[in-house]
């Protein structure tokens, strides 16, 4: 196993030397690109001759806050996602980052990843809106990651229901302290839907189980999407979540999160019908009605996003948490009455 990193300052040239095999490399410099909720992400800028060393890789390990390290402990994020790659990624027919390196340590605690750079391709800041055509190339993209496994569950792919426990320990606390940060972003029927549900997730779970289930990537979302001007299917990264769940949960994460309340407004239905489309094309008959209910009962649960970024450790994702709660607030508010009914709320 290659010595993994705990903090930047161990990505040095004689440690990329060893782990790559290449003994004449030279480490021109490193980028930090920030910290994320779960891990830290490097540029490494190289010189080689070696045709196989890349010129820049992203180097993706553990996140040297302690409360974010707990919560990528508490879902195993650091082992799933290397799992993905070694094991998972071969039968998701999507654009996936070239790997380089893939370690974790025996306890999950610490991961070593090293991706190809994909800075060639576009992205979408989260607090911006995708425009129409990546939003349909989001809808495409789902549809080939979900063919991949549909009503087809293994016993190998982590459970749903593991990552709501997960999520469920404090999400009443935490979600009752973000939407303070979000103030008046939220309105007080959709307040009280979010509290209702975050303090009853056992007891909505079932309903969620009824939706078809395959893999799912959890976290699908802008900021983990590169889209691709010349492919049909984007590139999708930050695997740490996946589990075998409701497909309708990574439609809701994506449409409630990644556009802004217009355009929502303006392209769900015709993302939805989109995304059906794509699926019967695989064979697989999901009837944009069942779809339609499945997206707006799985809104809730995307809750958790905007309750996250709430309590990122950067000042800055304040702003973006108030983004965040606003998109969803009006997404449930343009549902609120059918989401009561679901979720047992009278009055």
């Amino acid at each position: 196993m290659a010595y993994i990193p705990r903090h930047p300052s161990e990505v040095t040239q004689d440690w990329l030397r060893q782990v790559l095999g290449d003994a004449h490399l030279k480490l021109a410099s490193v980028d930090t690109l920030g910290e994320g909720y779960m891990s830290r992400l490097l540029r490494l800028h190289i010189g080689s001759d070696s045709e196989t060393t890349p010129d820049t890789m992203i180097v993706k390990i553990a996140s040297s806050d302690d409360a974010n390290l707990a919560i990528a402990m508490a879902f195993d994020s650091y082992r799933k996602e290397t799992r993905f790659y070694r094991h998972i990624a071969q039968a998701v027919k999507v654009n996936l980052p070239h790997v380089y390196l893939n370690e974790v340590s025996p306890d999950g605690g610490r991961f070593l990843l090293g991706l190809e750079d994909l800075s060639h391709l576009a992205q979408v800041a989260q607090g911006d809106s995708a425009d129409k055509s990546q939003t349909m190339q989001a809808m495409r993209t789902l549809a080939a990651i979900h063919a991949s496994h549909w009503q087809q569950q293994e016993h190998t792919l982590p459970a749903f229901p593991d990552a709501v426990e997960a999520s469920a320990e404090g999400l009443p606390t935490m979600l009752e302290a973000s939407l303070a940060v979000a103030d008046s972003s939220v309105g007080a029927g959709v307040r009280q839907l979010l509290l209702t549900y975050a303090g009853e997730t056992a007891v909505h779970l079932p309903s969620f189980l009824e939706a078809p289930q395959t893999l799912i990537h959890s976290d699908f979302r802008s900021s983990n999407i590169f889209f691709n001007t010349t492919h049909d299917l984007a590139t999708v990264v930050d695997w740490g979540d996946f589990v075998f769940g409701p497909a309708a949960f990574d439609l809701a994460i994506f449409l409630t999160s990644s556009l802004s309340v217009d355009n929502r407004r303006h392209w769900e239905r015709g993302a939805l019908e989109l995304y059906t489309a794509s699926l019967a094309e695989a064979g697989i008959d999901y009837p944009f009605a069942s779809c339609w209910d499945d997206y707006r009962l799985l809104m809730p649960p995307c809750a958790y996003l905007p309750a996250m970024v709430a309590g990122g450790i950067e000042a800055a994702d304040t702003g973006l948490a108030t983004e965040l709660f606003h998109r969803l607030d009006a997404a449930i508010s343009d549902n609120l009455d059918w989401l009561q009914e679901r979720f047992g709320i009278t009055g």
